[in-house]
């Protein structure tokens, strides 16, 4: 609107100044606009009769000049006209400097949105690796030979999971971290797709030593039964999205006891919780390094 709004009034001037010009070529203000009035004389004393004439321009005289109007005067002006077109180009050029910049924060802001958006998409898409744990039912399972706990790796996302590292542990402590980790896999697939999901899996309650071997002493889980012992899973998956963004899940998990074992071996009351201040329990994107320039 205000470009069209420019270019009407530049037009106007330009069309003014050319029809002032033609004006006085066709006129000739400047050596024909005197008009010559006579009128016989009322003089009682004069012998004959005789004519006072005077001359005046036709657009009045003072001191026989030319006085044109004012408008007359601006738009026949050559170095108002030129500093008026120049102060109308300097507009010009502000004008379409502000436009410019809106037009380039416009893209940014359209450049970003599309950023949104394609980030919204591969959100949606991408994998996303997560963890449950079943209740703890402290059952000793003769055939593995150990207390097992139970959990299922979820993909949430439509497209797959490269597992690139896995671990997890579970021991027996009275706080987290005082205990060697003898890491074991979680069992997941080397490619995990969403059809696998949730993929159920299965580790065995530690003894103290640092060597993967399972928990027979049923002393020490009673004392779990009786809340003297805690039981912690502690472990970290690392994995590559299809948009090849990498990922890391910390698992730091402590079963909370709600006030003893009822109904025998086997039944249980109590919750699966982040264990100690919580900050090895969570799921990130990992940071690759920048490369040189």
């Amino acid at each position: 609107m205000w470009k069209w709004f420019g270019v009407t009034v530049v037009a106007i001037l330009i069309s003014a100044v050319v029809s002032v010009t033609r004006y006085d070529e066709i006129h000739d203000t400047e050596g024909k606009g005197y008009e010559v009035k006579c009128v016989q004389s009322n003089d009682q004393s004069a012998t004959a009769p005789y004519l006072v004439c005077t001359i005046e321009h036709s657009q009045k005289t003072k001191n026989g000049e030319y006085q044109p109007v004012w408008w007359h005067v601006f738009l026949a002006w050559p170095e108002g006209v030129t500093a008026l077109l120049l102060m109308l180009t300097l507009g010009a050029i502000i004008w379409q400097a502000r436009e410019t910049r809106e037009a380039a924060q416009a893209a940014l802001i359209s450049a970003n949105a599309a950023v949104a958006q394609i980030e919204f998409v591969k959100n949606k898409e991408r994998a996303q690796l997560s963890i449950e744990f079943d209740p703890l039912n402290l059952v000793y399972d003769q055939e593995a030979d150990g207390y097992p706990v139970r959990f299922r790796v979820i993909l949430d996302g439509t497209t797959r999971a490269t597992i690139l590292h896995e671990s997890i542990a579970a021991y027996l402590a009275d706080s987290p971290g005082t205990k060697r980790i003898a890491w074991e896999p979680l069992g997941l697939p080397g490619t995990f797709r969403p059809e696998s999901s949730p993929f159920p899996s299965v580790i065995f309650i530690q003894t103290d030593d640092d060597v993967t071997e399972n928990e027979r002493d049923r002393e020490r889980i009673d004392l779990v039964r009786s809340r003297k012992l805690d039981v912690y899973v502690t472990g970290r998956v690392l994995y590559r999205d299809l948009f090849d963004d990498e990922w890391e899940l910390g698992i730091d998990r402590e079963w909370h006891q709600w006030g003893g074992w009822y109904g025998g071996e086997g039944q249980s009351s109590g919750t699966w919780a982040k264990a100690g201040n919580g900050k090895g329990d969570y799921h990130r994107k990992v940071e690759k390094p920048r490369k040189p320039n």
